[in-house]
């Protein structure tokens, strides 16, 4: 009975402490009210009430903070493509090393490796001269249907459009209609 007890005022213990440690979270993670938010602004913004200020524009450090976001987009992008065709390259590795495997699938295999090698850089010839041109990051994916780039945000209008069509027609020599040109948001 006394071992019960025991375990009951342990346990009553550890939840009044778990409830206390939640309050003490939620006290010290919680926004501000909205006159406090308000006058830790004016405090610490350095700016006073009536001062201008342009509408819509980004601070320093939200421009920094989506320039960020926007790399980890691109690095992310040609990391998950990078992927993909290195799964691709092992297949057909396996496919080709395969002693049991027929001449024509070996055949096969070492054609689609050398497109695949071909397709790997153009991509990346098509990048870097986008860069160049426009003087922002990019993404190409060269695909069966055709070409889709991914620009950074800002950096799309329609002279930068035509610029990008006219390299990858170049480097392709797929028809502009099969061009695809995204703007990253």
């Amino acid at each position: 009975m006394f071992n019960s007890k025991k375990r009951n005022l342990l346990l009553a213990t550890l939840v009044v402490a778990l409830a206390c440690a939640v309050f003490v979270n939620w006290y010290y993670t919680r926004p501000p009210a909205d006159e406090e938010a308000a006058a830790q602004t004016t405090r610490t913004g350095g700016a006073s009430l009536g001062d201008a200020q342009y509408v819509g524009s980004m601070s320093e450090e939200e421009e920094a903070i989506a320039a960020n976001a926007s790399a980890e987009y691109f690095a992310s992008a040609k990391l998950r493509r990078q992927t993909a065709q290195d799964k691709a390259k092992e297949a057909l590795g396996k496919v080709i090393a395969d002693s049991k495997a027929s001449k024509e699938s070996v055949e096969s295999a070492n054609k689609a490796l050398a497109s695949l090698a071909a397709t790997i850089k153009k991509e990346a010839d098509i990048e870097n001269l986008i860069s160049a041109k426009i003087g922002g990051d990019c993404v190409v994916i060269i695909n069966d249907d055709g070409v889709e780039v991914i620009v950074e945000g800002g950096r799309l209008n329609d002279q930068s459009a035509l610029q990008i069509k006219d390299i990858c027609v170049k480097q392709t020599k797929l028809p502009a209609s099969s061009v695809t040109i995204v703007e990253q948001k």
